[in-house]
């Protein structure tokens, strides 16, 4: 029976099977390497792959892959979007100033440590 193996690999592209963009059947076991086309564009995709066996098993993986995207969009906004939160309190609750304690107004005499400066 070992004459009689088959191996089916099949990939797509998500988890559809109307999606497939390559099927092929090997009767040996062994590392192969395909080259395949996703017809969809550039993007973000989960590429699937099945490897049935001649008993019926059933192996399956799942890839996250991006190619031909724009990285420096989402980077872009990775670093600005926190430095903008981050200022929006800053701006929004500014200590007014009092003039009452302002030296040149007249105010509290106290020097820094908030005690009358040596005579």
């Amino acid at each position: 029976e070992p004459n009689r193996q088959v191996y089916e690999v099949e990939v797509r592209a998500g988890m559809s099977a109307k999606r497939t963009i390559f099927y092929r059947s090997y009767n040996t076991t062994g590392v192969y390497t395909e080259r395949v086309q996703i017809p969809f564009g550039p993007g973000y995709f989960s590429l699937t792959v099945l490897l049935r066996t001649t008993h019926g098993i059933v192996y399956e993986d799942t890839f996250h892959i991006g190619f031909n995207v724009d990285y420096m969009g989402g980077l872009w906004l990775i670093v600005f979007l926190p430095l903008v939160l981050a200022s929006i309190p800053i701006f929004m609750f500014r200590r007014k100033p009092n003039w009452e304690e302002d030296e040149d107004y007249g105010g509290s005499r106290n020097g820094i440590l908030g005690r009358a400066p040596p005579p």
